[in-house]
């Protein structure tokens, strides 16, 4: 991956700081997208201490006229984008049923998840297929398998990644570009460094589940006994959007430890 260009679209907290270091490592050129650019800008210089190049956005992604400003400013830097990786995503009122959900909850979900996809994903694609490669990698979750309570909008959203991820897979193969899927299990932040001021892990569950009954539960459901970090999912997002998978495309790789629902 040395000298590719990678787009981290929500690359500053939680599973995003994870996958920006991972990329990092790599010695990438490496494009932080994140609402909270005070968080992006402290990731960006972890990247940079770790060999990369990078670069730090401030970019609301379920606005089109910021992340077209985004990807704009990785081809100024850059001249090119190979990789795009979707992050950006949430549930809001989480735990209510169906039909307690307010309509804006419907709403926030489906922008935050869906549209931010559509958006990224729509800004690299004439780039990609003018230069006839390029890998587009998006985070979905593993509860819309299992159809976790409390999650109806969120699951639905990220099943719909799932399904757009697989036709345009087939839509664009034949230009050389790949689209693949990660569904996480529970992946927790080990610490405060890991989550912006803006992210929802601070705001609502957060750290305070390290430790408690709750984690306790998700690890018992576990093969592997702990629960996932952010740089599980990273390691499982270069290697999706490398050459080693050079021969995969409209695939979801679930990285839950083995979790079942």
């Amino acid at each position: 991956m040395r000298g590719k260009t990678v787009i981290v679209s929500g690359g500053g907290s939680n599973i995003g700081y994870g996958i920006s270091l991972a990329f990092a490592e790599e010695a990438v050129n490496l494009v932080i997208g994140d609402i909270d650019e005070a968080q992006a800008r402290k990731v960006a210089r972890k990247a940079q201490a770790l060999g990369a190049q990078a670069l730090a956005v401030k970019c609301d992604a379920r606005e089109n006229d910021q992340v077209s400003a985004m990807v704009k400013k990785a081809l100024d830097e850059f001249k090119e984008v190979d990789v795009l990786v979707n992050v950006v995503g949430g549930a809001s009122d989480y735990g209510l049923p169906f039909t307690e959900k307010p309509r804006e909850s419907w709403r926030s979900d489906l922008d935050l998840n869906i549209i931010s996809f559509l958006n990224c994903t729509r800004a690299v694609l004439d780039h990609m297929i003018e230069r006839k490669r390029g890998s587009v990698v998006s985070i979905a979750s593993e509860a819309q398998k299992h159809g976790e309570p409390g999650l109806s909008i969120y699951n639905g959203a990220k099943a719909a990644i799932i399904a757009m991820t697989r036709t345009l897979a087939r839509e664009y193969g034949e230009h050389g570009i790949r689209f693949n899927v990660i569904a996480p299990g529970i992946i927790l932040p080990t610490s405060d460094e890991e989550m912006g001021e803006l992210n929802g892990w601070r705001s609502g569950l957060g750290l305070s589940l390290r430790g408690s009954d709750f984690e306790a539960t998700m690890v018992a459901r576990c093969a592997i006994k702990r629960l996932g970090r952010p740089g599980d999912i990273g390691k499982a997002a270069v290697f999706l959007a490398s050459e080693c998978a050079g021969y995969i495309t409209g695939q979801t790789l679930s990285v839950t430890g083995g979790m079942i629902g």
